[in-house]
């Protein structure tokens, strides 16, 4: 994590460190609300480093998701992992 952190501009850097992920995890961002600012957020890191963007979030009335996925448009939060 920590030459990840390196590569990055402050305000990213900043950024990400709201939203970090247990030790024991690979993803190295996690729990990210999925808000249009968050977005342009991950777009500007994605512009530093290789990166695999994970959507997660529960059933919704109107959506009922399949087990192992769910769509970016209904989406809670997103988890960032290195590719």
């Amino acid at each position: 994590m920590f030459w990840l952190m390196v590569s990055l501009p402050r305000d990213l850097r900043l950024w990400l460190g709201k939203y970090p992920a247990p030790d024991s995890e690979t993803a190295f961002a996690k729990g990210i609300p999925a808000t249009v600012e968050n977005h342009m957020m991950i777009d500007a890191v994605s512009k530093h480093i290789k990166l695999i963007r994970r959507y997660r979030g529960h059933s919704k009335d109107s959506y009922k998701r399949p087990t192992a996925y769910v769509h970016r448009h209904w989406a809670d939060h997103i988890s960032l992992y290195c590719r």
